[in-house]
C-alpha cells in the first residue's frame, strides 16, 4: 500500500498509517459507509463486483489487485476474506 496520513486514536498515544480497501457487491451494500468516510476520508476505497458505478472501482479484490496496491511484501498488510481468497 502507498504511504498515507496518520490516524490517531483519541486518549491513546498511538497512531498508525493505513488504507482500507473494501469490496461489496453494490454501493448499497457498503456497511457504515458514511462513518468510514468520516473517519478515513480519502483512505477509504471501495470496489463493487456486481454493479457498475463511476464513483467506485468495479472489480474484485484478487491477486492482481493486491499486487497493484502492495508495493512490498516487507510492509505490513492484512487480508481477510473467504478461505479461497486468502490462501
Amino acid at each position: 500500500m502507498y504511504p498515507v496520513g496518520e490516524y490517531r486514536i483519541p486518549n491513546l498515544k498511538i497512531s498508525f498509517q493505513f488504507l482500507l480497501y473494501f469490496s461489496n457487491k453494490t454501493a448499497k451494500d457498503i456497511i457504515r459507509k458514511d462513518e468510514l468516510y468520516q473517519i478515513l476520508g480519502n483512505q477509504f476505497y471501495n470496489t463493487l463486483t456486481r454493479e457498475t458505478n463511476p464513483e467506485y472501482e468495479n472489480r474484485r479484490i484478487d491477486e492482481a489487485f493486491v499486487n497493484e496496491i502492495v508495493y512490498s511484501v516487507d510492509q505490513r498488510f492484512y487480508i481477510c476474506g473467504p478461505d479461497e481468497f486468502v490462501s
